[in-house]
């Protein structure tokens, strides 16, 4: 069924990459788990914006780590993987971990993209950290 399909997998840190694409040159672009190491709320909307310029009709956002979760969320990394609060600490100090609320992606796109259509999906049942995430759908066309 995927015999005329082309994939592109990209590294989420070279935003360069999306400057050799053109306009509306992918159908459907997809990220899993990557928003959440970004480093900046300036990283993240260009790495959106980019997507949004170079996808003709569908984005999906996997696991975006949820804001308002932020405490339970770490509490529950740090359990499952039997971290003294300090060995967590120092584990993660380099990495972002960075969690978003959804009001930071809905105002995001209601003003840069008022024309695009956006919802907030929950993770389905089975995702590991379920409960403190969320996937966002943007699409050209609804």
């Amino acid at each position: 069924r995927l015999d005329k399909t082309k994939f592109i997998i990209t590294n989420p840190f070279k935003v360069n990459f999306f400057k050799s694409l053109k306009n509306d040159e992918i159908d459907v672009s997809i990220s899993n788990s990557v928003f959440h190491y970004f480093y900046s709320d300036f990283y993240c909307k260009k790495v959106l914006s980019e997507m949004i310029r170079v996808t003709k009709k569908t984005i999906f956002i996997y696991d975006i780590k949820d804001k308002n979760k932020k405490k339970f969320f770490f509490e529950e990394v740090r359990k499952r993987q039997n971290l003294s609060l300090t060995e967590f600490k120092n584990k993660y100090k380099d990495t972002p971990q960075r969690l978003y609320y959804k009001s930071f992606f809905s105002n995001f796109l209601k003003e840069k993209f008022p024309k695009i259509k956006f919802k907030f999906i929950n993770l389905p049942k089975g995702a590991t950290d379920k409960e403190y995430g969320y996937c966002l759908k943007i699409s050209k066309y609804w």
